[in-house]
Formats: structure tokens, sequence, C-alpha cells
């Protein structure tokens, strides 16, 4: 399908055709719902296994019986096509089994970021008006606060041990008992143990399958909040049902029997729908990891063949060589990374160190998580990659409202099926990240700067908007200013990122104080610090705080964001050295 002329534009030349394969590794029907895709997909090999977690596996024929009875559970207490029931979770096999038993019967799965605050918590809720709530029982005592203030009826608690054996679940007891880790769950009616609740509720005659509908909200995924508070993200069963049909023509090794690591939380789209969903539609063993540490691909070496994880977890890998069996590393076959860059030099010393190249991709949540990626026989390092089949990237000029050439400069934009469908009572921002350009189409606006090669390769040149990545997760320096600019004392503050041993990056933030303050700056920092940790989501919240005289500006009178990073670089430098003085 190559051209063999070319324009220099990539929509036209579309160069990265020669790279898919010829015929898919499996054939999908993406017309169907997500439930109809898994088993369709697997009827004839519903006994291999489909989830593992911690040496605890389900069949496929295992998981499709727990998956109807928790749909007729949700059906004989009311929950209708269209209802949102929202979901704040780890990965625990109860994730992959409410997905497709709310899909099954057209419910709305909304997936929380656990981490958020109790006030996000009850954004999202009222949001949507969600009568029932699947909850990790670890933020139960949040939502307790907030409750009251949502129409929720019923949360549904889940303990991390409720699928693990029974001495697995003695063990993790006694830790949580010798750690002083107790959950304290609301006394109240309104929480009941969703195992108790299936218990209660699930007998009877199946639920009946809910029909495929292409625009029919489905799965709704929580932005990272870059521009404040999280947005909502919707999407259709086809965004997920073509994405699985679009990587088929990829030549990522994906097949049966094959065990993927599951790193990623389920609340972003790289997670439930790039991970988690993706392995069960190609019939692959999903192995859940509930945290999301940086050692957490390490630990779980010699249990996997593939993994979608993050640059940290890598680098992880590389800097505890020493300890891993060589065994163990030839069990690997792809790793594929996404949710941070990752340099040239550093994929080429991964590769060299591990001894197999990781495979390096880019997206969003408006796209489903993965728009690009690294052909696996094809890596080219220092670049994202090529669009998945059938999908189209381009560099455009906003001004000119034209795609740019190869090798230029400008806004990446994308156009896929596995496009959102809109942003919850937000047509404005809706119509701002997906625009209609003049072929008629609509393509999501990424904000992101890049360019693209003669060979179809994305390679990002910057942001465009300010975003701190920490572990991973995009965190929006406006929603910290947002905070701290209450404080009645705070004349300016900026937060930017600064490079971290153990997080990669983190917050700084910087601020100055009106002159009736300035003899007071012990109290007012560390009413700041106080400020944030009680209203920012944990992994919001600054690392380092830094007072200055002023705030530097360029000479077009805006904030000078290189200054702020030297500056940045600077303070932890000679913190890590007060902190070397100290030990010794």
């Amino acid at each position: 399908m190559e051209k063999k002329s070319r324009t220099g534009y990539a929509s036209i030349d579309k160069p990265q055709y020669k790279f898919y394969r010829e015929s898919p590794i499996r054939k999908f029907d993406a017309n169907q719902t997500l439930y109809q895709l898994v088993f369709n997909s697997n009827i004839n090999n519903m006994d291999y296994n489909s989830i593992g977690y911690f040496g605890n596996y389900l069949t496929y024929e295992g998981f499709k019986n727990e998956v109807d009875k928790a749909a007729l559970a949700y059906k004989q207490v009311g929950v209708k096509s269209g209802d949102v029931v929202a979901i704040a979770m780890i990965n625990t096999p109860e994730v992959a089994i409410n997905l497709l038993a709310l899909n099954k019967i057209g419910a709305i799965s909304k997936w929380l970021d656990v981490r958020a605050s109790s006030e996000d918590l009850e954004h999202y809720l009222t949001e949507h008006n969600c009568e029932i709530m699947i909850s990790l029982d670890m933020i139960t005592p949040k939502i307790g606060e907030i409750i009251h203030n949502t129409d929720v009826k019923k949360v549904l608690t889940v303990s991390p041990a409720d699928s693990l054996s029974t001495i697995q679940k003695l063990g993790y007891k006694v830790k949580n008992k010798f750690n002083g880790n107790n959950i304290d769950i609301p006394n109240e009616s309104k929480f009941i143990s969703y195992h108790e609740f299936i218990k209660q509720h699930s007998l009877g005659i199946d639920a009946q399958e809910e029909k495929f509908d292409k625009e029919k909200p489905s799965v709704i995924v929580q932005s990272s909040g870059t521009t404040g508070i999280a947005k909502s993200i919707v999407h259709s069963d086809y965004s997920f049902t073509s994405f699985a049909d679009k990587l088929s023509y990829s030549d990522i090794p994906f097949a049966p029997k094959k065990r993927l690591l599951v790193v990623v939380p389920p609340f972003v789209a790289y997670g439930l729908a790039n991970s988690l969903f993706l392995s069960l539609a190609f019939g692959m063993n999903a192995e859940l990891c509930p945290k999301f540490d940086p050692n957490v691909v390490f630990n779980n070496l010699g249990k996997f063949n593939l993994c979608f994880a993050a640059p940290f977890h890598y680098r992880y890998l590389a800097d505890n060589i020493s300890k891993i069996k060589k065994s163990d590393l030839e069990q690997i076959e792809c790793l594929i990374s996404g949710g941070d860059k990752i340099s040239i030099e550093e994929l080429k010393q991964l590769k060299e160190i591990l001894g197999s190249g990781i495979i390096n991709g880019y997206g969003n949540n408006e796209g489903l998580g993965a728009v690009t990626f690294n052909p696996y026989n094809a890596n080219k390092f220092g670049t994202v990659g090529i669009p998945k089949y059938g999908d189209e990237v381009i560099i455009y000029d906003p001004e000119s409202q034209k795609e740019l050439k190869y090798g230029e400069i400008g806004e990446v934009c994308f156009k896929t099926d596995t496009m959102f469908i809109e942003y919850t009572n937000n047509e404005q921002e809706t119509n701002r990240i997906k625009q209609k350009h003049n072929d008629e189409s609509y393509w999501v606006h990424t904000g992101d700067l890049g360019s693209i090669d003669a060979d179809g390769y994305l390679t990002l040149e910057g942001r465009s908007q300010r975003v701190i990545v920490r572990l991973g997760f995009k965190i929006s320096p406006i929603a910290i200013e947002s905070v701290v600019e209450k404080h009645p004392a705070i004349k300016e503050c900026m937060a930017i990122a600064v490079p971290d041993k153990e997080e990669e990056n983190v917050p700084i933030l910087f601020y100055t104080l009106k002159d009736e303050y300035l003899t007071d700056f012990e109290r007012i920092d560390e009413e700041i610090k106080t400020l944030c940790s009680t209203t920012l989501k944990e992994n919001m919240i600054p690392k380092h705080y830094s007072f200055i005289d002023s705030m530097p500006y360029t000479d077009n009178n805006k904030y000078d964001f290189r200054k702020l990073e030297e500056l940045g670089i600077k303070y932890v430098e000679s913190n890590v050295e007060k902190t070397l003085i100290l030990k010794k």
C-alpha cells in the first residue's frame, strides 16, 4: 500500500503502511460490544487462563461466569442501559469482571483515580448522578466524608485480598495489622462488600446482552487534569473494539496463552484499554499488578512475556540488572513504554543491558491511549513510532490551518476510530480539542509539538502546554498554582518539574509574597505546605517549596520557565548536598 511517488505529506503518502502485517494476526469484528468481542474471540480457548493475580488464575470460562454473575446482580438491583456506575480501583480481578459485566447490560463504567481528594470524588460522582460505586476499601473513608452529598445508594467495597487464596488473605491481614494499616470502612448501610453483594443478587435468569451501538457511550476515563480538575472523557464500545482490530495488524507478538503484565492503573486508558482489554481480546493471560511502584516490573520478572509500563519501570530494571536472573530476561519478548519520554541514549543502553528493545509509543486518553507505536521489527530509537493501522497522524500549522511536510515542526494532530466522543458537560473544551478539518473529518489537537519523517515515524519536539510527568502520570501545574494562589499572602507562584532520583520528576513550587507578609515567611511557608497536602491529590503535592524575591520574566514579559528550571535544579542539588552533610 506504500505510494511510489512522494508528496511530502504523511496524510497522502501514508509511508507507515509498509510496516504493517499484510493480514491481521487475529481477525476481529469491531462492531461488537466489549463483552461480545472478548468472549466471541476466545470461544475456542475458554480453558486458557484469562487473569493471573499473585498465582491465582481464572480461565476464560471461569472469568465469563464471574462476569455473568455480576451483570445479573446489577440488573436485579435496577442498573439499566445508560446508567453510570463509578469504579475507583487498582488492578485486581474485580476490575476486569466489572468492566465487562457493566458493558454486557449496557451500563457505563466511569473509572476514577483512587488518589483523588474527597472534593474531587464528590464532583465525579455527582457529574453523572452515580447511584452505585465500586471502591477500593482503602479509600472508603474519603467516600464516607462526601457520600451524603451525592446520589450514591450503594458502595461495593473491594479489598486487594479478596481474590487471594485463603493463606494469602491471612498473610495480608497479619501484615496490615503489623503495619497499622487496618481500614475502617464507614459503618452504615450504604457500604457493602462487593462479593457479598454478588452473593445476594446473582441468582436468577442470565442477564440479557445489550446490542452493539457504535455511537453509544460505554466507558468514561479521567484526563490527567492538566488544565485543572480532571475532565471526564467519554468513549464508545467501538473505541475499544477497533483498538484491538488495529493492533492486530502490528508486528507486536500478541498471541493466546502469552502472559501480559498489566501494571498501569485502570483509571487511565493506557492501563484499561491498551493493557487489560487488549490482553483479553487476544486471548492472553493478564497478570495483574495492584501497585504502580518503580520496582513492580522487576518483582514480576519470570511471570510475563509482554509488558505495558512506564520508562521508570525499565530504568529500575537497568539499575538492578545484577539482581536479575538471565532466565527471567529470556522469557521477555516485548517491552512497551508509554506515559513519558525516553531518550535515544537510554533506549540503546536499556537494550544493551536487558537484551530486549523497548517499543516506545505515544498517545492520550482522548485517543484511548496509544495512537502511535514503534514496530517490533523496525524500532526507531528517539521516535514514538508510526500511527496504528488505519489511523492518521499529521503535523499541523494552526495559523495556516494546513498540514506541514516531513521534518517540519508543528502541532501533533491525529484521526482515529479510537477517538473519544466528548468531555462530559464541557462542549467548549470538546470543540477545542476535537476539531473538524477541511477533509470534513474530526482530528484531536494534542497541544504537543512534533515532526514526522519520510517513513512515517513521529518524533516529539516538546510540549506546547506545561505539564509535569511524575511516575508516568501527567500533573497540571495550574491545578497546584490555583490552590496556592488562594492563600492571602501569595503574590505570584509557579509550579515546574525538577528531576528526582526516586520519582523521575516532581513538582517544585516557587512563590513570592506580598510586602506585608515578608517578615512572617516561616509561618506562611508552613501554611502553604499544609494547604497543598490537605487540598491536592497525593501525586500533585509539591516535593519542594522555594520562596524567591521575584519571579523571573523573559524580554517579552512572560514567565521565564527556563530560568525557573535552572533555579529548581540548583535548589534540589543544594538540598541533596545539605542532606549528605547531615548524614556525615
